[in-house]
């Protein structure tokens, strides 16, 4: 099989399927669908998250893209649609009270706030010291939904390797810091390129919210507007400096399987070394 990098587009006809199913038809910000594969050999282990047999128990699953939440959310009280990925929190105590849905929670996804460090003002330390600074992460997360739905965690392994290194940087809070550190940077006022999507509800929140408190600090920051798919096709280009996005705990469960630090995935594959930094 022929191998794309992740800034190459490789087209429709060489889509993979997941094993299970394969591709049937895509309508580019539309619709996916997938049908069933009936030559695949499911492995004899019992099924285990991603490990062990998978099966496919349906002829066909069609995946949509709905950018509006309220529309989402509409579709599958009515029952236009059976399942809501990643569902905004703030419609958790409405869905919870329809005994029609069933709801699962996955307490494992990380919001992130990641930085390009080849990118100018990005690379600047000092201003990333600055934004990190200044955030209230009480108050950056409060965008999200219901306190009782997240929680704050200064430990970037908390499953495998605890440790309370650089616990005094988290969750500072300190606009006046903040702002003597951006001063001491010599940043000179250079537009500062926040890509965050519009059409992600688990997302949209943290660019709504440090927007505002980087443009406190002194960072004169452009937002865009974008949905999520063109920000992943602008992953590529050299001139942004920050991503709003989450990770799940199994991709950064240890050192070794860290995507940021060891600049895999989205940020291997630029050919950018180091490409990557996380800061919340």
């Amino acid at each position: 099989m022929e191998e794309f990098p992740a800034q190459q587009e490789h087209g429709e006809a060489n889509a993979i399927g997941s094993g299970p199913y394969k591709l049937k038809n895509w309508e580019r910000g539309n619709r996916l669908t997938l049908e069933r594969f009936d030559d695949y050999v499911a492995r004899s282990e019992a099924s285990d998250n991603l490990a062990g047999a998978k099966h496919a128990y349906v002829d066909e699953i069609v995946w949509l893209e709905i950018p509006a939440e309220e529309t989402k959310i509409a579709g599958l009280q009515t029952g236009e649609w059976d399942i809501v990925d990643g569902a905004g929190l703030d419609f958790f105590d409405t869905l919870s009270n329809n005994s029609k849905i069933g709801i699962a929670q996955d307490n494992n996804h990380i919001s992130s706030v990641d930085f390009h460090l080849t990118s100018s003002p990005a690379d600047n330390k000092l201003l990333r010291q600055a934004v990190l600074a200044a955030t209230d992460v009480d108050f950056l997360m409060a965008g999200i939904g219901p306190k009782e739905l997240w929680r704050t965690e200064y430990n970037r392994y908390p499953s495998a390797w605890p440790s309370e290194a650089g616990k005094e940087l988290y969750d500072q809070g300190n606009m006046a810091k903040a702002q003597q550190l951006l001063a001491q940077s010599g940043y000179d006022g250079e537009p500062f390129l926040l890509m965050n999507p519009n059409d992600y509800a688990t997302i949209t929140f943290l660019g709504q919210v440090i927007k505002p408190v980087m443009e406190e600090v002194g960072i004169n920051v452009e937002m865009p507007g974008m949905d999520w798919a063109t920000l992943l096709s602008r992953l590529p280009d050299p001139d942004w400096d920050m991503i709003t996005d989450w990770w799940v705990e199994w991709i950064m469960a240890d050192p070794i399987m860290d995507a940021l630090p060891s600049c895999s995935l989205y940020f291997g594959n630029w050919g950018d070394t180091p490409a990557c930094d996380t800061m919340a």
